[in-house]
């Protein structure tokens, strides 16, 4: 049974879970990701405050209800793991009360035109229902779709050990000709630093190098766009020292 981080973890997994995207006409092959890119919004952790304990025990008890039957017995155990979670993250949290503002500071230097680029990478690949473009196709060729991001959402993790943040990016598939929404879908992504809370605040170049390349690991995911051949691995990473991701299985 998860105790400590591990449960405050799981506890805010509930809030960023991906949505799932529905199945892409196989017609539909040139794909171009749309220039437009929304300005991240940050999402404080609601464990992160002096209310933690109860929105710990409120998430506990939610993560509880998944047992089904067992509900009558995992909602109240998880509801305290969950209380006990939540007062570890407050804690945390009153000892870098300048946590949010610093990571906000740093969010704004990043360079958002990574998440495109990994993008437009990912959509040149052949799908497996296409065939391979003819040469001599110009460039200006209208794509069948477009690749919309509307909404870049990120966080943190509790401020316990190592520095933990996630991004969700909310997209959608929009038909080139007609403007109807092929498919829709959200893509979370996590990562673990490498380096702890205060060495990752007191490093903001680093810092903003591994949030750039969560941005390129979550364009990446787009770009698989459904139906993908390949099951794919949970978008869960850890760090290296040059804050290259490594992901984790």
């Amino acid at each position: 049974m998860p105790t400590g981080r591990a449960m405050s973890i799981a506890l805010l997994a509930l809030m960023v879970v991906p949505g799932c995207a529905n199945m892409l006409p196989a017609e539909v092959c040139r794909i171009e990701a749309d220039a437009r890119l929304p300005q991240p919004e940050f999402a404080a952790n609601p464990l992160s405050n002096q209310a933690g304990a109860a929105a710990g025990a409120g998430l506990g008890a939610l993560s509880g209800l998944s047992w089904g039957p067992a509900a009558v017995i995992a909602v109240p155990v998880y509801a305290i793991f969950g209380a006990g979670a939540g007062a570890a993250c407050a804690d945390a949290a009153s000892r870098h009360p300048s946590a949010d503002a610093d990571f906000k500071k740093i969010l704004s230097t990043v360079d958002m035109s990574v998440l495109k680029q990994a993008l437009d990478l990912e959509l040149t690949k052949p799908r497996a229902a296409c065939q391979p473009a003819k040469p001599g196709t110009p460039a200006s060729f209208q794509p069948d779709a477009v690749v919309e991001i509307e909404k870049v959402e990120t966080g943190m993790g509790c401020l316990l050990g190592k520095q933990g943040f996630w991004i969700a990016v909310h997209w959608r598939v929009v038909s080139a000709r007609g403007g109807d929404v092929l498919t829709a879908s959200k893509e979370t992504c996590s990562v673990t630093s490498l380096r702890s809370v205060d060495d990752w605040f007191a490093d903001p170049v680093y810092a903003r190098t591994e949030i750039e390349h969560l941005l390129a690991a979550v364009g990446r995911r787009i770009g698989e766009l459904p139906p993908s051949p390949i099951a794919r691995a949970r978008c869960v990473y850890k760090s290296k020292e040059d804050g290259e991701l490594e992901q984790q299985r």
